[in-house]
């Protein structure tokens, strides 16, 4: 046996990787000592919950809620984070291969903001009821009027829904202090997500109806890195300080290239048979 060979390495980055319909919708930003900031942020379409429906006479929108659930996280909750949702103006599909390097047109003003202290352990009241922890968003009312006034032909199935109100798109704002920050992983496809809108009409008041993310409606994560002034930038630069040092980062950022330049003078000596073959890794103690 040997237990000695030459290894190339460096970090290279990674172009993408695909992002739809992922189990955890990631959504935050946070700054990294090593890798610098990092944004993920998500698209999402929403399905009527019924068909059909009808919403009596003169409804008129009270609010509308977008509430997504959490599914963990990473990075340090006790920062602030900010984000804006968008309407999108592009038809997304379920059944199509997307990568988290992709971008979809939306409407360029906002439909909702929220500044928030991540709480993805704590549940929450909502009428009069203890859920999920989840995060609560208001829209504007603007939308859920303008759904609440859409074509039967419209809430009739998801296809002429969806074609009617595309979807949403959530992207955080911008987090600078190094360390601080997180990555917020949501299940959009829980009981505890999806979006309500809570209306009266010419003869009832306290009425709600509803938007779910389902297993039919496509789902996209998208991930932006900024490694700009940075350890890791002066790597992919020279690769010859991967000999001391690598990286690896989730969410298409960052992946180990190792090369055996090598291994074939293994034979040098005559033929031989490879019966096992084990690369160890270290853990570091800093």
């Amino acid at each position: 046996f040997t237990d000695t060979i030459t290894l190339n390495t460096y970090s290279i980055l990674i172009d993408s990787v695909r992002s739809d319909n992922a189990s955890s919708n990631l959504l935050g930003c946070y700054m990294d000592p090593i890798f610098g900031k990092t944004y993920s942020s998500f698209y999402a379409q929403a399905d009527l919950q019924n068909f059909n429906n009808s919403f009596g006479t003169d409804p008129i929108a009270d609010s509308i809620i977008l509430y997504l659930s959490y599914n963990g996280y990473y990075g340090d909750t006790t920062t602030p984070q900010a984000l804006n949702v968008y309407q999108l103006n592009q038809i997304l599909y379920y059944d199509s291969t997307y990568y988290s390097n992709q971008n979809f047109t939306h409407i360029n003003e906002a439909i909702g903001s929220a500044v928030f202290y991540p709480h993805p352990n704590d549940s929450v009241i909502v009428g009069g009821i203890n859920q999920a922890p989840q995060l609560r968003i208001k829209l504007s009312n603007s939308v859920a009027n303008n759904i609440l006034n859409a074509s039967t032909t419209a809430l009739a199935d998801n296809t002429d829904f969806i074609s009617f109100f595309k979807g949403i798109y959530v992207k955080p704002s911008d987090i600078s202090i190094t360390g601080k920050g997180a990555i917020l992983y949501f299940n959009v496809q829980s009981l505890y997500s999806g979006i309500t809108v809570y209306y009266h009409n010419s003869t009832s008041s306290g009425l709600t109806f509803n938007l779910v993310f389902d297993a039919g409606t496509a789902r996209i994560n998208h991930f932006e890195h900024q490694y700009s002034s940075t350890q890791i930038n002066q790597q992919f630069a020279n690769h010859s300080l991967g000999q001391n040092t690598l990286f690896c980062q989730s969410m298409a950022g960052v992946e180990t290239y190792i090369d055996f330049p090598n291994i074939k003078h293994l034979r040098d000596s005559g033929k031989v048979s490879i019966n096992q073959a084990e690369l160890v890794i270290l853990a570091s103690q800093e």
